[in-house]
């Protein structure tokens, strides 16, 4: 299928090609594990309140330092949490229950990479890859390249 929900859903395998070649292969949670870069933590809030997405960064950051802002819109804010930092997650959950609803916030959840965001992790990499082979085949000094431009 091309249809990156339905192969999320049904697939127990999913393999993923770009540009004709096949670049990786596994399960749904092996390839988000592999090539997810980060969780994404939402808190919904009332329109333009608070908690402010700093005050949020704040708070997040004590427990996850790489913790960044991905997203702000006037109900939420998407913070994006590194997937290597999952043993800080209970004690900032711990926090976020108290904090959040004494802040106005209205809610919290928490969101595993998704195979969309994996796809474009998959094809940038290889995009990369395939950028520094055809340096090194017509004698060019290869340049490091970052593997996403992307800040998931």
């Amino acid at each position: 299928t091309h249809f990156l929900d339905e192969a999320d859903a049904l697939g127990d395998r999913i393999a993923v090609m770009h540009k004709g070649r096949l670049r990786a292969v596994g399960t749904s949670l092996s390839l988000k594990r592999r090539y997810g870069r980060a969780q994404h933590l939402t808190v919904a809030r009332p329109p333009g309140g608070p908690p402010t997405s700093a005050q949020l960064l704040a708070l997040v950051q004590r427990h996850v330092p790489e913790a960044s802002v991905e997203q702000e819109q006037p109900e939420e804010v998407a913070v994006a949490l590194p997937t290597d930092a999952a043993a800080a997650f209970a004690p900032l959950f711990e926090e976020l229950d108290t904090a959040l609803p004494a802040a106005g916030a209205r809610s919290y959840g928490l969101s595993v990479p998704s195979l969309q965001e994996v796809f474009l992790r998959i094809a940038d990499n290889a995009d990369a890859e395939d950028a520094a082979a055809e340096e090194a085949r017509a004698g060019v000094e290869p340049v490091e390249v970052a593997h996403s431009r992307r800040p998931w």
